[in-house]
């Protein structure tokens, strides 16, 4: 299996476009996201939307906008598995999901920001 992409904004903390500008230039279409998911949606149930709340709370703020239909499916499958449903495809698919948001503790360490990137990182990724 190949290895998953790292994140832009972790090359441009690392200094990495400054080694490497092509990396940078082939990333210039990559869409950005800002700020974190908010409040679960109206169209949720109420057991729905406290699940939300809880796994939102313990994300650490790394969850955006643009990952809310994702984090949707893992609100609904883990109130499935809360409600007794602990069928082995339901596990999988909330630990892949898990995962891919960074909801791990091995997910969590593959991306390390540090507290303030240098300051030519800041300028080359701001001029995406």
């Amino acid at each position: 299996m190949a290895r998953p992409k790292t994140p832009t904004q972790v090359l441009a903390f690392t200094g990495a476009f400054k080694a490497h500008p092509e990396r940078l230039r082939a990333r210039a279409n990559e869409p950005h996201t800002r700020g974190v998911l908010g409040p679960a949606p109206d169209h949720l149930t109420e057991r729905e939307a406290e699940v939300w709340k809880d796994i939102l709370e313990s994300a650490s703020g790394q969850i955006t906008p643009s990952d809310a239909v994702i984090f949707e499916v893992l609100v609904k499958l883990t109130v499935r598995f809360r409600d007794g449903d602990h069928h082995p495809r339901i596990l999988a698919e909330i630990r892949h999901l898990c995962v891919q948001l960074g909801l791990t503790p091995s997910s969590r360490s593959n991306v390390q920001v540090p507290a303030q990137p240098p300051r030519e990182a800041q300028k080359s990724f701001g001029s995406i």
